[in-house]
């Protein structure tokens, strides 16, 4: 039960939900690429990425300076496939709003 709720609480903020989705679609990324994709400050960015390591959903690595993230081999095929149905169902959503409030 804890590793659920700590999956559903790590996905449960946008910032972690993006940063997780881009990993899904790159193999990895440095912490200054998340850092300039959320806008954040490093240390917002470190706090959102300490979440999901500790809810196992990434792994990471340093070298030198630098840490970089990849999606955690250990993450279910099922919660990836749901995730990415419900991703592309709210963009399909996004999209048929923001057509229906230009008109």
């Amino acid at each position: 039960m804890r590793e659920i709720l700590q999956i559903t609480g790590a996905l449960s903020d946008r910032s972690r939900l993006r940063v997780f989705a881009a990993l899904t679609r790159h193999e990895e990324l440095c912490v200054c690429q998340i850092t300039e994709m959320l806008g954040f400050a490093p240390a917002t960015v470190s706090r959102h990425m300490s979440l999901l390591l500790n809810a196992g959903l990434v792994q990471s690595r340093k070298s030198g300076r630098w840490v970089y993230y990849r999606r955690s081999t250990a993450v279910s095929p099922l919660l990836l496939k749901w995730l990415g149905q419900a991703l592309a169902q709210a963009r399909r959503m996004t999209s048929c709003w923001r057509m229906e409030t230009r008109r």
